[in-house]
């Protein structure tokens, strides 16, 4: 009798073991190294693109600003073009006037200007001060963002594994519970326990499979919430 009741055991549980691989694939999974997450999460973040943006703005400004004297330097250059060009001379020796006329005249001019106020000299190097400024306010929130999703990744990483390892010892204990039930209704149909024993073995059976496809659920949800955060799928790393 002892013996054909052992061999029922093997059996049941060989056969409950390959029919719960199924539902245990996710125990399987490994997860990527943190780092490599945490990486790819700030790469693919909108707020770090947006942010690196405004740096590049700041430090273009900085150019700008330093260059922003030459708006003050005026350059002028112009040709005319006249008929009937001439030009009246006195003769400081004889005091006669002469005159030579041309049919046609033209005229180059050229220069510069320089344009500065008291603004220019004085004030000048405290608006590229303020550029500078802007400039490294930007590279610190950029920092600030960064150790953010730094913080959240790992946050996320650890609630999956938490839910991972909860979920495997749901899935341990279902899988003792579902084997008890079977003996426990063979037991039954052999008049060695009672309907209220089997009846407490089934209540703790569903409970427990119940407890499984909620551990199941959140620990899905964690790896979807992982996933979307980092902006790729985790088993292509």
């Amino acid at each position: 009798m002892h013996k054909y009741l052992y061999i029922g055991w093997v059996l049941l549980l060989t056969c409950f073991n390959t029919n719960a691989q199924t539902d245990t694939a996710w125990s399987a999974f490994r997860l990527p190294p943190l780092a490599a997450l945490t990486e790819a999460a700030i790469n693919s973040s909108p707020q770090v693109k947006y942010q690196q943006s405004i740096i590049l703005r700041d430090k273009a400004n900085i150019k700008e600003r330093k260059k922003r004297w030459m708006n003050k330097v005026f350059m002028d250059a112009g040709y005319s073009y006249t008929n009937n060009f001439s030009v009246t001379n006195i003769n400081s020796n004889t005091g006669n006037v002469e005159t030579l006329a041309l049919k046609n005249g033209g005229n180059y001019r050229a220069g510069f200007t320089l344009r500065f106020s008291l603004f220019d000299f004085s004030g000048a190097k405290h608006v590229t001060q303020v550029a500078i400024q802007e400039k490294n306010a930007s590279e610190n929130q950029l920092l600030s963002i960064e150790r953010e999703i730094v913080w959240q990744v790992t946050e996320l990483y650890k609630n999956l594994e938490l839910a991972q390892t909860l979920l495997h010892i749901k899935s341990e204990k279902m899988q003792t519970l579902a084997l008890q039930r079977q003996v426990a209704e063979k037991e039954f149909t052999q008049g060695q326990i009672k309907i209220a024993e089997l009846s407490r073995i089934i209540e703790l059976t569903s409970n427990a499979h119940q407890e499984f496809e909620q551990g199941k659920n959140s620990y899905e949800k964690a790896y979807l919430k992982l996933e979307q955060f980092v902006g790729k799928p985790l088993n292509s790393f």
